[in-house]
């Protein structure tokens, strides 16, 4: 059995002005209880997948520029109610990329981190049932070969039974200055297919 806690008249005043002043301690000393956003670096050969599944919102994935990631990797599902975003990016600074709300260009491509698609149908990039708030800055987004099959390089939500209710579909997601592309005769069904 818990035995509730009283205070009674002095001791409930002393109490609750110790506990008032512990309080303004810390917030004078500037100790943040909060979570502090992240920063994770992923390098040529690192575990894209790991990083993502790593990140917390407001946390920002750097991937370096020019490196390629091969996989058909998932934006996971967060149970957080944060309208933080997860920003995904390349490590090259925006001072050189096209400004916001620019299209980017193939010219580009160099300081573009690559997410390739390794074929068989795999998109390149693809989300989680109910998964929400990521932006995406400066990524290249194609097949390692040519001849690599892909209906869909990016594919936001499915048309299928894993998302058949309101909560199951992807949202608040942003793409920008992203470089989607084919091979020249590679046969692509759609570059982002959006559900």
């Amino acid at each position: 059995m818990i035995t509730p806690l009283v205070f009674k008249g002095h001791t409930c005043r002393l109490f609750l002005s110790t506990l008032f002043s512990i309080l303004a301690l810390l917030a004078f000393a500037g100790i943040n209880t909060q979570a502090q956003a992240a920063t994770i670096n992923v390098a040529t050969g690192g575990d894209l997948q790991a990083a993502l599944d790593a990140a917390q919102p407001g946390d920002t994935i750097l991937l370096e520029a020019g490196a390629s990631f091969i996989g058909s990797f998932t934006l996971p599902f967060k149970a957080s109610s944060s309208s933080a975003f997860i920003t995904i990016r390349t490590s090259t600074p925006d001072s050189l990329l096209p400004p916001p709300g620019t299209r980017i260009t193939p010219a580009f491509s160099p300081l573009l981190p690559k997410l390739l698609s390794p074929g068989q149908g795999l998109s390149a990039l693809k989300t989680a049932s109910g998964a929400h708030h990521y932006r995406l800055i400066g990524l290249e987004f194609s097949t390692v070969r040519p001849t690599d099959l892909v209906y869909d390089l990016i594919a936001l939500g499915e048309a299928n039974s894993n998302q058949s209710q309101l909560s199951q579909v992807p949202h608040h997601l942003s793409l920008d200055r992203c470089y989607l592309h084919a091979w020249p005769d590679q046969e692509l069904k759609r570059g982002i297919s959006l559900n």
